[in-house]
C-alpha cells in the first residue's frame, strides 16, 4: 500500500510506523485513511512537515467466542437464539447426544439419500391392530431412526381428527407434507410456525387433538431451564391437557433412553397418561410392539442409531 515509502517498521505493540517522502505525503495520507477498510483505525497521526510519520494502529480484536450467538437474546424475527437454530450450538450438542460418528454419517446419508432410499427394503410394523408401512424420507433421514414409525403413527391420529382443531407441538410434520393445522415451536422458524413456549401459549381456543413427535424429551434437558427436566415435562403436559376440548386427546411420541428424567417418569407412571403403547427396534429397519419393561431395557443410539425403543402416550383433558 505504501509504495514509495523510505522507511517502514512495526513495533512489538502492533503499531506500524511509516516514513514517507514529503512530496508523496498527501497521496499517502489518503491511502492510509482508506486502509481502515483493511482493519486499521486512525491511520494518520503526525504532521505535514517533510519526513512526516504515519502511525498505524491495528485494531485490537476480541478473542473469538463460539458461544456468543447462543447468548444473544433474539434475532430480527424475535426468536431467541438457541442451540436448535444456531450452527455453532448444534455441533457440540449433536456430538454429545448422538455420538461423534453421526457427525460424519448424517451428512453422508443426506448426500446419498436419493440413492439409498430406493434401495431400502420395504418394511411394515403393527400398531394398535393396524399395519403401517415404514416411512422413508431424506429430511432427518427417517430410515435411520424412529421417524420411520413416528410419521405413519402421527398421520393416523391426524386422520382421526381431520375435521377438528389440531395443534402440533414441535415442527415436524410440515417437513414431509404441508400442514393444515396449528404448529407451535419455540425455536424453529418456518411459514406459519408459532414461535412460543407451550407454557406461555394462549390460543384463545381449545383443541380436539394436540400432537407432539419426539419433542417433549428435550424439555428441560436441552434448553436453559433451571427446573428439573422431569418436573418441567409434567408441567408442559398439564398445560397441553388444559388446552384440550372435553373429549380431546394429547398424543406424545417419546424416545426411550434419551432423557433419564423422562425414562423415570415412564417407569414410575409419573406421566399420568391415559394409556401407553411401546415399540422396540429389533433390526435396523424393523420395529415391533412390546411392553414397558422390555422397552425400557433399550438404550438410545445403541445398537442402532437414534432411538431403539419408543413410547406413544395418550392423555385426556385435565
Amino acid at each position: 500500500m505504501f509504495g514509495g515509502a523510505l522507511f517502514s517498521r512495526t513495533l512489538p505493540t502492533g503499531t506500524r510506523l511509516v516514513w514517507i517522502h514529503s512530496r508523496n505525503l498527501g497521496r499517502r495520507r489518503k491511502e492510509a485513511l482508506n486502509s481502515s477498510k483493511a482493519g486499521l483505525e486512525s491511520p494518520y497521526v503526525g504532521c505535514h512537515e517533510p519526513g512526516a510519520f504515519f502511525k498505524l494502529r491495528r485494531k485490537k480484536e476480541k478473542p473469538f467466542d463460539p458461544w456468543k450467538r447462543l447468548n444473544q437474546d433474539a434475532d430480527d424475527s424475535g426468536v431467541k437464539k438457541h442451540l436448535y437454530n444456531t450452527t455453532l450450538g448444534k455441533v457440540p450438542w449433536f456430538i454429545k447426544r448422538f455420538g461423534a460418528g453421526e457427525v460424519l454419517m448424517k451428512p453422508l446419508r443426506l448426500a446419498f439419500a436419493p440413492v439409498i432410499i430406493p434401495l431400502l427394503a420395504k418394511r411394515t410394523f403393527e400398531f394398535q391392530g393396524r399395519r403401517f408401512d415404514c416411512f422413508y424420507h431424506r429430511y432427518n433421514m427417517t430410515w435411520a431412526g424412529e421417524r420411520c414409525v413416528e410419521i405413519p403413527i402421527a398421520r393416523r391420529y391426524l386422520e382421526q381428527y381431520r375435521d377438528g382443531n389440531v395443534l402440533e407441538v414441535g415442527n415436524v410434520l410440515s417437513h414431509y407434507a404441508p400442514a393444515r393445522h396449528d404448529v407451535l415451536d419455540k425455536f424453529e422458524k418456518g411459514p406459519g410456525v408459532i414461535n412460543q413456549d407451550i407454557l406461555e401459549y394462549r390460543p384463545g381456543k381449545l383443541y380436539d387433538l394436540i400432537l407432539s413427535i419426539s419433542t417433549f424429551e428435550h424439555i428441560g434437558f436441552d434448553d436453559e431451564s433451571e427446573e428439573p427436566s422431569g418436573q418441567k415435562i409434567k408441567t408442559a403436559i398439564a398445560t397441553c391437557r388444559k388446552l384440550l376440548k372435553p373429549e380431546g386427546k394429547l398424543v406424545l411420541t417419546l424416545p426411550v433412553g434419551y432423557n433419564p428424567d423422562l425414562d423415570e417418569l415412564i417407569r414410575t407412571g409419573g406421566l399420568d397418561s391415559t394409556r401407553e403403547f411401546y415399540l422396540r427396534r429389533t433390526q435396523r429397519l424393523q420395529w415391533e410392539e412390546t411392553g414397558q419393561t422390555e422397552a425400557l431395557r433399550h438404550r438410545f443410539k445403541s445398537p442402532y442409531p437414534y432411538a431403539n425403543a419408543l413410547v406413544i402416550a395418550e392423555f385426556a383433558r385435565a
